[in-house]
């Protein structure tokens, strides 16, 4: 006689990786680019300042970099990569550490939109005049045969002046600005 045996395997969740490109998840944007020729109420000097000890090396007001995620439990179609909104900066200069983020002396406030994965920061109230955008971030997911493949590339623009705590030093104050970013898969596996 013939019988069967089923057998069961019940894993864990993996959480998804993420790994960033050759530049390491830094993006490095300078207020050197922001011009009123391009249309922008802040007026950047280029070239000022750019010395190895700040490490300031640009006059760019926008970069990009690019990262993989992956998943060995989840089709890379049902993960999530979403931008958070709880940004903050940390102050290189010395006696200088974490500090809410200011454009002008007001508060930057950050929005996340799902639909087009940017985050935008802005002060001012949406719609009125005093209404700025200052910092914007650009996800853009890769895709091969119409399919997420799991890359991206991520696009960053300064559109004005970020505040500097270390006002006797401004013109050479970097400041380290950290965006979350969380990856999700859908069956409660998730990466911040």
């Amino acid at each position: 006689s013939e019988a069967s045996l089923t057998i069961h395997l019940k894993g864990t969740n993996d959480a998804p990786t993420i790994t960033f490109g050759q530049d390491g998840g830094r993006a490095v944007v300078s207020e050197e680019g922001l011009t009123r020729a391009g249309g922008n109420y802040d007026n950047g000097i280029p070239d000022h300042g750019n010395n190895h000890p700040s490490g300031d090396q640009t006059n760019d007001a926008s970069t990009s970099g690019s990262f993989t995620i992956k998943d060995v439990d989840t089709n890379l179609a049902d993960v999530t990569v979403s931008l958070g909104e709880s940004v903050t900066a940390v102050s290189l200069s010395p006696g200088f550490g974490a500090t809410p983020l200011t454009s002008h002396g007001q508060e930057i406030h950050w929005a996340y939109d799902s639909s087009t994965q940017t985050l935008q920061g802005y002060i001012g109230t949406p719609g009125q005049d005093d209404y700025r955008d200052i910092l914007k971030i650009e996800l853009h997911q890769g895709e091969t045969d119409g399919k997420p493949n799991g890359e991206y590339t991520y696009t960053v623009t300064l559109q004005g002046a970020i505040d500097h705590p270390d006002s006797a030093h401004a013109h050479e104050d970097v400041l380290n600005l950290n965006v979350p970013i969380t990856i999700d898969d859908g069956q409660g596996g998730e990466t911040p």
